[in-house]
């Protein structure tokens, strides 16, 4: 039977709690975890959740994050702190950065082995093919081949410009656009002058970059999670 976690397009099995993440299920049939309509979704939540714990509560290591992550009180978080080391061959005491994405890829992998079990042989060894990862973690501001001196704002927007089909897919998506209307986009490109093609995917870059970093919470307002 397929794990739960990967039938609810959650692989690291967040829970539900007061915001709402990008791309989740209108129908939540899972009282504990998250249900989203695509894994991309789910992953993005997981990648931003981990940069949630190294900005505001500066966990820097995997066996911080991994305590936070899987509590004693819930989990045995000794035991999955030496899978997840293993597999994402990280030191647990060694000072990480999640927004890397040599680091983020490996290290969601590895937790979502440990959250939902060997994969099958399709998609060994981490569940899901590497262009659905990378698509996931675009879509959270973490892109290949980063500088480590980039500023926040300039990863933003480095990645949202390398992956703007990503961006505009996952905004389409999340508001609901009918094919119909995605369908008239290259017709409406392809009658613009370069200028013009130019100035909407400059656009489409710094909306894609801004809404990939931000939110809906439940009272309305939009936040970054």
């Amino acid at each position: 039977m397929t794990p739960r976690g990967i039938r609810n397009n959650n692989p690291a099995n967040i829970k539900h709690g007061p915001s709402k993440w990008m791309g989740l299920s209108s129908q939540q049939s899972d009282e504990v975890f998250c249900s989203f309509t695509k894994p991309e979704f789910g992953i993005r939540a997981a990648a931003k959740l981990l940069q949630v714990y190294q900005e505001r509560h500066e966990l820097m290591t995997l066996r911080q994050i991994i305590g936070r992550w899987a509590p004693p009180s819930e989990n045995d978080t000794s035991a999955y702190l030496t899978a997840v080391s293993i597999w994402a061959d990280l030191d647990p005491d060694q000072p990480i950065d999640v927004t890397q994405y040599d680091v983020a890829y490996p290290l969601l992998r590895a937790m979502t082995r440990q959250e939902n079990g060997a994969p099958p042989p399709e998609t060994e060894p981490y569940w899901y093919q590497p262009e659905v990862w990378e698509r996931g973690l675009r879509m959270a501001g973490v892109a290949p081949n980063k500088k480590l001196t980039d500023s926040r704002t300039m990863r933003g927007a480095v990645t949202a410009a390398s992956g703007g089909v990503v961006a505009l897919g996952s905004l389409l998506d999340q508001f609901g656009l009918p094919d119909e209307v995605t369908a008239l986009l290259p017709a409406a490109l392809s009658g613009m002058t370069e200028q013009q093609v130019a100035i909407v995917a400059i656009l489409i870059a710094v909306a894609g970059s801004v809404y990939a970093g931000w939110s809906r919470h439940d009272d309305g307002h939009w936040g970054r999670l």
